[in-house]
């Protein structure tokens, strides 16, 4: 590693490399916040864990594992993560609705 020579000590250096390090950063994030975050689009479907599907209808994850398997409710499945999208949910429950009727 290349020495440095400064009058400061190293854990000086490093403390005041580490301080405008973060000001940098703040800087950055603070002027281009909208850049780092994705526009959504109103076509974008919303989707649901498995665990904010179970709290949203106040049931188990043993219930929703059924309902999926009785065709109520069809979890969209990326990689290994079970996912409801939103439009599936509503459609499940208007369905439900319908049927008690």
């Amino acid at each position: 590693m290349a020495q440095i020579l400064t009058s400061y000590s190293d854990a000086e250096f490093k403390e005041i490399l580490s301080e405008q390090v973060k000001e940098v950063f703040n800087d950055v994030i603070k002027n281009n916040k909208s850049s780092f975050q994705k526009p959504e689009s109103p076509t974008a479907e919303r989707y649901k864990t498995r665990e904010e599907t179970r709290r949203y209808f106040n049931v188990s994850l043993t219930t929703l594992y059924y309902w999926e398997k009785a065709g109520i409710l069809i979890p969209d499945r990326i990689g290994r993560r079970v996912l409801y999208s939103e439009k599936a949910i509503q459609e499940s429950v208007q369905k439900q609705k319908g049927d008690l009727i």
